[in-house]
């Protein structure tokens, strides 16, 4: 029934005899095992010749290349082996059969093309009189190359002649090699243990510049990927400057710091801004100094300074603690409206006390036609009734609390009020400041103290005094008009009489 017994006194041997008929010469294998527990198994080979004399024994045919179960990426595959000397020999497994023959030693080179559709291909070479065969090689086409993630350095930019850390993350799991290649050098990556899909390798950082980095990777079949990466390193850094100062003085502020003794220093850069994010200007001194002046400086404005190291190309990795100033003096902001002109200078800075402002304001270049005094607490203001479209030069000098006006705080503007409309347009009363009533007949109510301190007049109109001085002065009028008719007549009766002296 198929089942072969074992009994203790076999001592876990037994001899059996069986009857095998083969279909083909060939190489030929026996598999047993444990009908209960397949882990428990055996095999053996058996090597099956024609059955006819010995010169018609099938030979087997060695081949060299590629081994059975190799993995292979190219659908064109060179099979080289040794035979029998001048044999013809064809090969099996192919997109078709490809022939061949062997050399006078027996060697052979055969070009196969597979199916490149195909992953399992099973090739044999064989002679034409079938006494020669090789037997079955498998084969395993892997054309697809490793997929390359993505790659980065840690730190991203990183400082010359440091260490940066490079990783790579690698989308296949059938690497056989994997290598970085960065200027004419090559370090190998190494798989990280908890991480298989990635690997990295520590470098030293070259030279401060751009730099094209390649990473190779190699599975096991010989496919290879490439993927590039740019290593933007930058030049060493020098230490941070500290100890920054500020004084004011007009509109200079003086820097000052402390002096770098660990590093070789050229200069020093100065960063200006009106914010302390973003820096409007820098300046560079000449030499290695611990002290600078910044001028030029608008007034009534504040600025923020940082300080750096130079050296070359070099500069401090950090910048040094912000400092802010704000410089003396007044800045006008003119901004236009409908017929008017708003003036602003609440960003003024002065420590010395004010009695007023004189306002100046003209349609030309320093010539101010319109004059007006502010109070000294005043910070903005207002010009009403302007014409649309017409720029205005405006200067606003402060006054001293001697009367002096104070020249270096003096501040000039220009603007234009702005509407759609072109031409004069008068602006809106300023709001009475008190309740005007209204009686049913329409006459006004003024209030009960409205000019309380006028004269008194009479209920029938003016006063007598009033009237005889009216008829006095009229009479006088009138005596001086008669007078010079008279002279006149007398003046044309004579032109006349000598007229007509001179025409007898």
């Amino acid at each position: 029934g198929g089942v072969i017994p074992f009994r203790a006194q076999d001592f876990g041997e037994k001899q059996l005899t069986l009857g095998l008929r083969f279909r083909s010469p060939d190489q030929h294998y026996l598999h047993a095992e444990d009908s209960e527990n397949s882990n428990i198994f055996g095999e053996t080979s058996i090597k099956v010749g024609s059955g006819s004399s010995g010169e018609h024994e099938i030979k087997m045919i060695k081949i060299d290349s590629p081994k059975d179960k190799e993995l292979i990426n190219n659908p064109v595959v060179i099979i080289e082996g040794t035979s029998e000397p001048f044999v013809n020999l064809y090969v099996t497994g192919g997109k078709e059969r490809f022939t061949g023959d062997t050399d006078i030693n027996g060697d052979f080179s055969l070009k196969v093309e597979l199916d490149s559709t195909l992953v399992d291909h099973t090739i044999r070479v064989q002679d034409d009189s079938g006494y020669l065969d090789s037997g079955n090689i498998q084969l395993k086409l892997d054309m697809q190359p490793p997929e390359i993630g993505e790659i980065n350095f840690l730190p991203e930019n990183p400082e010359e002649d440091t260490d940066v850390l490079l990783v790579a993350k690698i989308l296949s799991d059938d690497i056989s090699d994997i290598y970085l290649e960065l200027q004419d050098e090559t370090f190998n990556l190494e798989q990280v243990s908890d991480q298989p899909e990635k690997y990295q390798t520590l470098l030293k950082v070259p030279s401060a510049g751009i730099n094209e980095a390649i990473i190779h990777a190699i599975d096991n079949a010989g496919n290879e990927s490439t993927k590039s990466i740019t290593l933007i390193s930058k030049l060493r850094g020098l230490p941070r400057v500290t100890g920054v100062t500020a004084n004011t003085e007009d509109n200079t502020v003086t820097l000052q710091w402390k002096a770098i003794t660990d590093e070789v220093i050229e200069a020093y850069r100065i960063y200006v801004g009106e914010s302390p994010e973003e820096y409007i200007f820098s300046l560079d001194t000449n030499y290695a100094t611990t002290a600078a002046q910044v001028a030029g400086l608008k007034p009534g404005t504040q600025y923020y300074f940082t300080v750096t190291a130079i050296q070359g190309d070099r500069e401090s990795t950090e910048k040094s603690e912000v400092i802010k100033a704000t410089i003396q003096g007044l800045r006008l902001e003119v901004g236009g409206g409908k017929n008017s002109l708003v003036l602003d200078w609440s960003n003024m800075s002065s420590s010395t006390p004010l009695s007023s402002f004189i306002l100046e304001y003209g349609v030309e270049p320093n010539t101010f036609t319109e004059k007006r005094v502010l109070s000294g607490e005043a910070r903005h203001t207002i010009i009403r009734d302007l014409l649309n479209g017409v720029t205005y030069f405006i200067k606003i000098s402060p006054v001293s609390v001697g009367g002096t006006i104070i020249e270096e705080m003096i501040a000039k503007g220009e603007g234009a009020p702005v509407t759609t409309a072109a031409g004069f347009e008068p602006t809106n009363a300023d709001s009475v400041p008190f309740e005007i009533g209204y009686t049913q007949q329409g006459n006004v109510t003024p209030p009960p103290n409205l000019h309380q301190a006028a004269p008194t007049t009479t209920s029938t109109g003016l006063p007598n005094f009033v009237i005889w001085i009216l008829i006095f002065v009229s009479g006088i009028l009138f005596v001086i008009w008669r007078k010079r008719r008279k002279n006149t007549t007398e003046a044309l009766a004579f032109l006349q009489a000598m007229d007509s002296r001179y025409r007898q």
